[in-house]
């Protein structure tokens, strides 16, 4: 077959995210007008908002300048490279992630449904990282998938869940095997949790930390130091064995 064709296109990972901002980001004169005004008036929250604690210099911040701001929005850069490390993570510890594709098709199909998830929201909403669980899902093994679905039927019955802790723990997931990169601290949950430039981190925190308050009283989740982690099948039954147990 490649023998009939003498131009040979290669889509590699790095060239993904310029793919994204020119097939389904890109955006009319006159919006990317108004959203340069809205970076100009909001510079100082988005870098406020975007500042995570780690050592990796390219997630450490949010925008560059008002022409990325444009260029990526609803997104944010980090986004991109902590999603690709997200999805080659997932084709190593999901069984059935194994035909998940190496990063290019699934990023365009998770960006894209992202987006649509929003399109309803005004020029201030930003994509919240747990938008992205719900193009994964599919390629999940059913451990992980029960865990979640669980959750999500404890929010509708109210249960001792809410529903944004639904999300939270979604978003749990997805950084569970990238910690080198991104721990899951209440502070990063906060930032990868910002769904609108506007948001008052002070309210968001309080909200994730009730959040994650019952997802661990509720065994979703365990706790190590200052850093939450996502609690599989096994994982849960693990830990309510360790609770029952009584130190004498």
């Amino acid at each position: 077959i490649q023998a009939r064709f003498k131009t040979r296109l290669s889509l590699s990972s790095s060239s993904v995210d310029e793919v994204i901002q020119k097939r389904i980001l890109k955006k009319k004169p006159e919006v990317a007008k108004k959203l340069e005004e809205v970076y100009e008036q909001n510079a100082s929250v988005l870098r406020n908002l975007f500042t995570f604690k780690t050592d990796i210099v390219d997630i450490k911040k949010g925008y560059a300048g008002p022409l990325e701001f444009t260029e990526n929005f609803p997104f944010v850069p980090y986004q991109f490279i902590i999603m690709q490390k997200v999805f080659a993570e997932i084709r190593k510890h999901g069984n059935s992630g194994k035909h998940l594709s190496g990063g290019e098709r699934s990023m365009l199909s998770g960006f894209q449904e992202a987006a649509q998830k929003i399109q309803e929201k005004d020029e201030y909403a930003l994509v919240p990282f747990f938008r992205f669980y719900d193009t994964v899902h599919t390629f999940l093994e059913g451990s992980i998938r029960r865990v979640i679905e669980r959750c999500q039927k404890a929010a509708d019955n109210a249960n001792g869940i809410e529903a944004q802790d639904v999300d939270v723990l979604k978003l749990l997931y997805l950084i569970r095997y990238i910690d080198s990169d991104i721990r899951g601290t209440i502070d990063n949950i906060v930032i990868l949790m910002a769904d609108d430039i506007r948001a008052d981190k002070v309210i968001l925190r309080e909200g994730i930390k009730k959040s994650l308050d019952r997802l661990l009283s509720q065994n979703y989740i365990g706790r190590s130091g200052d850093t939450y982690n996502f609690l599989t099948d096994e994982e849960q039954r693990i830990q309510e064995d360790i609770n029952v147990i009584t130190v004498d």
